[in-house]
């Protein structure tokens, strides 16, 4: 029973995916970083010590894995990932 509803589930999620809905899940995403992101300075306030030693090389690593995570896939398999 259960097979036959991932099936069901993961034909459906792999074909909205393909058929351009990648591009509505990276503006998802990036959305939910952005209110993070405001979210964390709004309850712990901004210290630039911390922003400059630890927070700016993770967003910087974030950044990068996202790159090739994400972007430099879709960017490489356009045939797949229609808009």
């Amino acid at each position: 029973m259960f097979k036959k509803i991932f099936n069901f589930l993961g034909e459906h999620v792999v074909s909205f995916i393909n058929n351009g809905g990648w591009l509505t899940v990276l503006v998802l995403g990036f959305i939910g970083l952005v209110c993070a992101i405001v979210g964390h300075y709004g309850t712990v306030g901004f210290n630039w010590k911390w922003f400059l030693f630890f927070e700016l090389p993770l967003y910087v690593f974030c950044g990068w894995a996202i790159w090739v995570g994400i972007i430099k896939p879709i960017k490489n398999n356009r045939d797949i990932f229609k808009l």
